[in-house]
């Protein structure tokens, strides 16, 4: 059980950040797996706990099944995105801001935003200011961007500012302010879901130790003494 944990531990260990490439946003913690570490806990379990023969085909079907049936992570791919997105608008609304107030150009203040933007802002952005550089209309160019729930209010007063030639810092700074206070809504509501849904690991790991620690040694002496 102690080699079980210990792998396991070496398993949720984060890898080390390397220094951000010049011109990419910040670097992204890796998704832990957690149908493969069940898995490999489950596995492990069968194979030091069961003897042999039975251990191996055992520890097999059971990783099998739970490759099958846990989900790949705790929230679903949508919503870690969206909530990469929400982390990453306040700063970049702010940005754009400053930037559209020292004089720069839309396209150089998108450009700008999407070098210091982490993923998957960063490629939205990119793909915003490539089209803007090519020639296309602040309408064109945030079409598919504007798609974006948390982007479409920034997608408005860029396109507004671009065409009417108004100032568009101070809403853009207003829009910054309240990205950030919902961007704080999502993070607790996504920390209270991931607290709930990390019962379901911790049930799966815990109770086959439990079992096979607790139970089985009380049948199998039953056993000895009945037959």
């Amino acid at each position: 059980m102690t080699t079980v944990a210990l792998l396991t531990a070496i398993l949720l260990m984060p890898l080390p950040r390397l220094p951000r490439p010049p011109g990419r946003g910040l670097n992204e913690p890796r998704q832990i797996r957690v149908d493969l570490l069940m898995a490999f806990a489950v596995l492990a379990s069968c194979i030091f706990f069961i003897p042999l023969p039975w251990s191996i085909p055992a520890a097999l079907l059971a990783a099998v099944v739970t490759v099958t049936f846990v989900p790949r992570s705790l929230d679903g791919d949508d919503a870690s995105r969206q909530l990469q997105i929400a982390r990453g608008v306040p700063g970049t609304a702010q940005l754009l801001a400053a930037l559209l107030s020292a004089g720069s150009t839309d396209y150089a203040a998108i450009k700008r935003a999407a070098e210091a933007a982490a993923e998957p802002l960063d490629n939205i952005l990119r793909n915003v200011a490539r089209r803007r550089e090519l020639g296309a209309s602040a309408e064109a160019a945030w079409a598919d961007a504007a798609k974006e729930p948390l982007l479409a209010s920034i997608a408005a007063t860029m396109i507004r500012g671009s065409e009417t030639g108004a100032g568009t810092a101070a809403e853009l700074l207003r829009l910054a302010h309240d990205s950030r206070s919902s961007y704080y809504a999502r993070a607790q509501a996504a920390a209270r879901s991931a607290a709930v849904k990390a019962v379901i690991p911790l049930a799966a790991c815990f109770l086959p130790g439990f079992f096979l620690l607790g139970v089985v040694p009380i049948v199998a002496a039953l056993g000895s003494e009945l037959f």
